[in-house]
């Protein structure tokens, strides 16, 4: 569910390299589309970021030379923590089904 939501927002092509439902090997796995975005298409990777949410200062620190991980992997790392933010959000604030008036259900045989 994690990895469809990512592929989704981020536009990204996965019938080459899909985004496993894996999260363990996610961050791998969805770095490397950020990398290739980060050499190909840079604009659309930030303003992606930016409808994602992902806090600019945060964004700076992983970005940053000195950071711990390459620039892709701490990328990737944001969006899927984001991603995982946002679906725990929307999975505690959606309200159950609304069910069917009983009066329709009679004629559906």
């Amino acid at each position: 569910m994690l990895a469809e939501l990512i592929a989704r927002d981020l536009d990204l092509d996965t019938d080459k390299n899909p985004l496993p439902p894996d999260e363990s090997v996610l961050v791998e796995a969805l770095s490397v589309h950020i990398e290739e975005m980060l050499r190909l298409r840079p604009e659309f990777l930030m303003s992606s970021l930016y409808r994602l949410d992902i806090p600019e200062s945060l964004l700076r620190v992983v970005l940053h030379p000195g950071a711990i991980d390459p620039p892709a992997v701490g990328v990737a790392k944001l969006i899927i923590e984001r991603q995982r933010i946002r679906l725990a959000t929307k999975l505690a604030h959606t309200p159950p089904p609304e069910r069917r008036p009983w009066w329709l259900d009679e004629g559906d045989d």
